[in-house]
């Protein structure tokens, strides 16, 4: 019993704190926030902000962090530019000058259009992770040195890290620097009702003790949030043109997340969830969004770009730098 309680005592000091092999702490998610995106961010606790209280999940924020000047500005021309990519390899190396955007289409059961999105890989990673409606994208290769907007993701992203890491002021590296990442770029096109189903960003190589980072651009964003396989939403949050969060900890195994369609923000703006998010979200955010799509209608884009960056704690038997699975303490520390 008393070999039981010290086992217990270790996992819960090891859960409290993880840096810099993990995150699963507060303290920790502000420290990846400022590797990211540096140590002269300020960083917003969410928390309070989720559908139920959590000691082991953690919800940060951080305005504008990649909005221009900020260096991570730049990932916003590289996600049509990498669809772009895409389109001429689906019709000219594959031959599909039918459907060349078809490996981009994130599908419904009825053939619906949800949203536009695609995969890079850090290389020499080749990892695809499948998210039920993109099954038809398994033709593209994912590595980031096959395509020149992966590379450019890959050097800017890399060198931002390396130069936001410098301002720690200690020698010792944290365990992103050596793990590979996966980034998938959506588009999602207001004029087309594009939306994301509620969902958690689970995946065999994912580990929860690595952050979910998610990076918005274009117009804004609505983001809900439920308990996990919940079907009725807790609360919700607006995202505007450079903001980020990061979802880290047992996130994703308590709570789901999902971006709705257009056509159902109005109705939103009457729900509890609405009432709930701060004065600026309503105002300058939810309605003023509502109202400008009303008048415009669709003689105006309403683009919206998503970088989702997640990290492989592992990869598929494939992978060039694919090794056999070892336990993760960080995650059985969570279960």
């Amino acid at each position: 019993m008393i070999g039981k309680l010290l086992f217990l005592e270790l996992i819960a000091a090891m859960v409290k704190h993880s840096w810099p092999t993990a995150v699963t702490s507060w303290e920790d998610t502000v420290k990846f926030a400022q590797l990211v995106f540096g140590t002269d961010v300020r960083v917003q606790n969410y928390c309070d902000r989720l559908p139920h209280g959590s000691k082991q999940s953690f919800l940060l924020v951080v305005k504008v962090a990649c909005q221009a000047p900020r260096p991570l500005s730049g990932i916003v021309d590289l996600i049509p530019q990498q669809l772009s990519e895409i389109e001429t390899y689906e019709r000219n190396t594959r031959g599909n000058s039918q459907n060349p955007l078809k490996t981009q289409q994130m599908l419904s059961r009825g053939k619906q259009v949800y949203y536009i999105s695609c995969q890079v890989t850090r290389s020499p990673c080749s990892c695809r992770s499948v998210f039920g409606a993109d099954a038809h994208h398994a033709c593209i290769p994912t590595a980031s040195s096959l395509w020149n907007a992966g590379d450019k993701f890959a050097k800017l992203f890399d060198a931002t890290l390396h130069r936001n890491f410098q301002a720690f002021g200690t020698a010792v590296e944290p365990v992103w620097f050596r793990k590979s990442w996966q980034v998938v770029w959506n588009l999602n096109d207001d004029n087309q009702n594009h939306g994301i189903e509620p969902h958690a960003d689970v995946c065999r190589t994912y580990s929860p003790g690595d952050p979910i980072t998610s990076f918005s651009f274009g117009r804004g964003g609505v983001l809900t949030l439920s308990a996990a396989k919940k079907k009725t939403w807790g609360k919700m949050l607006f995202q505007e043109d450079g903001d980020a969060l990061i979802m880290a900890g047992n996130f994703q195994n308590e709570f789901w997340h999902g971006v709705p369609a257009r056509e159902t923000w109005e109705a939103l703006c009457q729900s509890s969830m609405f009432i709930s998010m701060q004065e600026w979200e309503q105002k300058q955010g939810m309605l003023s969004e509502v109202q400008r799509h009303k008048t415009c209608g669709r003689s105006e884009k309403d683009l919206r770009f998503n970088c989702t960056l997640r990290w492989k704690n592992t990869q598929f038997y494939g992978c060039p730098e694919y090794k056999p699975a070892y336990i993760d303490i960080s995650k059985s520390a969570f279960r």
